[in-house]
């Protein structure tokens, strides 16, 4: 009887330290809640938001955030908007939020509604994807606005500043293209074209 009430003790004392210690640890691993105060985290990142703090934060594993760290949490006085997570945060593997907003994203992003990076390095999905700055990859939504993209966008309207790749869609639009656009209006730099359009000369 004493030693299992020893192990009980053990175990409440082993997820206490999990669930209230971890915003005084600069790394977690395993299981890391948001909002946090950690540095790393690596396995299993779980909370209905995350507010990054001043320093760099970079999470590694499978980011579950059931709010999301997008467009609503400024709203609700959540955080600044996205702007500490351009700067502080990175993440690596597979997130998803009901909106999203990160700042560094390297794997496989999904939400449901608003899918926002800063950078982003993989495959996006999202009823609209924004990209802040730059992105490579594939990209699949209603709507996909870039700032610079360089890889396969897949939807009904694209638009981008500069696009190093391919558009399709029904309506795309690049400011600045070398690739190609496929659709049934394509708009950029050089011309505008139905069904399909190409860059007709180098850019400087």
């Amino acid at each position: 009887m004493t030693t299992h009430r020893t192990i009980f003790i053990a175990f409440i004392l082993f997820l206490s330290t999990i669930v209230l210690g971890q915003d005084s640890s600069l790394t977690r691993n395993i299981i890391c809640f948001t909002p946090t105060k950690a540095n790393k985290a690596k396995g299993l990142i779980l909370g209905l938001w995350n507010r990054p703090n001043d320093n760099h934060q970079k999470f590694n594993g499978l980011n579950f955030e059931l709010l999301g760290s997008g467009w609503m949490t400024p709203f609700l006085g959540l955080d600044d908007g996205g702007y500490t997570r351009k700067r502080t945060q990175t993440i690596n593997g597979l997130s998803f939020g009901l909106t999203l907003l990160h700042g560094k994203m390297n794997g496989l992003s999904i939400s449901p509604t608003l899918n926002t990076t800063f950078y982003f390095n993989g495959f996006k999905i999202g009823l609209l994807n924004f990209d802040l700055h730059k992105s490579n990859g594939l990209q699949v939504a209603l709507v996909n606005s870039n700032d610079e993209n360089n890889g396969l966008i897949i939807g009904v309207f694209n638009k981008a500043n500069k696009t190093r790749g391919i558009q399709f869609g029904l309506i795309n639009k690049s400011d600045e293209l070398h690739g190609l656009q496929i659709g049934l209006v394509n708009i950029n730099d050089s011309r505008t074209l139905p069904f399909i359009n190409w860059t007709t000369r180098k850019k400087k």
